[in-house]
C-alpha cells in the first residue's frame, strides 16, 4: 500500500561555505510530498496527522543548522544566539542544511516513529521550480 502526504513549512538556513547569495541567512517556503510504502496494520498504514505533526514540530519556523562537523564559525555564532534567546532551531546530525540533506533527514524520520514501513520517498521543493528527491528503503 502507498500513502501520500503533502504539506509545507517555513524555515531559514545559511550555506556560509557557498560562494553565492545562499551564503547569507535566508528562508524558504518549503513544500513536501512524502510517499510511504508499507503493509497495512490494523486497517491503516499511518495517521496523516502524525506525518504533518512530525514535520511541523521539527521544521516549521525554525533555523536549520549544519552538523557540528560541517558548521562554520558564523553559523556557530548564530546557533549560540538561537540557544541564548530560546529561538527555534534544528541542527542536522550530519552535513549542511541543503535541500538534499533536509530531504534525507525527513526520509529517515518515519523509521524512528512508525512500524511496518519499508520504503519512504520524500520530494522537497525549496522553490516552486526546484525539487530534490530522497528515498530510503528499510532493510529486511
Amino acid at each position: 500500500m502507498k500513502v501520500i502526504k503533502e504539506g509545507h513549512f517555513e524555515a531559514a538556513h545559511m550555506l556560509s561555505y557557498y560562494s553565492g547569495r545562499c551564503n547569507n541567512l535566508h528562508g524558504h517556503s518549503y513544500k513536501y510530498r512524502i510517499t510511504f510504502t508499507a503493509d497495512v496494520v490494523n486497517d491503516m498504514v499511518i495517521d496523516f496527522r502524525d506525518i504533518a505533526h512530525s514535520i511541523d514540530v521539527r521544521f516549521d519556523h525554525v533555523i536549520i543548522f549544519a552538523s557540528n562537523e560541517a558548521m562554520s564559525s558564523a553559523e556557530r555564532e548564530l546557533l549560540d544566539w538561537a540557544r541564548k534567546y530560546n529561538k527555534s532551531y534544528l541542527q542536522l546530525e550530519k552535513g549542511r542544511p541543503t535541500a538534499e540533506n533536509i530531504a534525507e533527514y525527513i526520509a529517515q524520520l518515519p523509521f524512528e516513529l512508525w512500524d511496518g514501513l519499508f520504503e519512504v520517498k520524500v520530494e522537497l521543493w525549496e522553490t516552486e521550480s526546484s525539487c530534490v528527491v530522497a528515498e530510503v528503503k528499510q532493510c529486511e
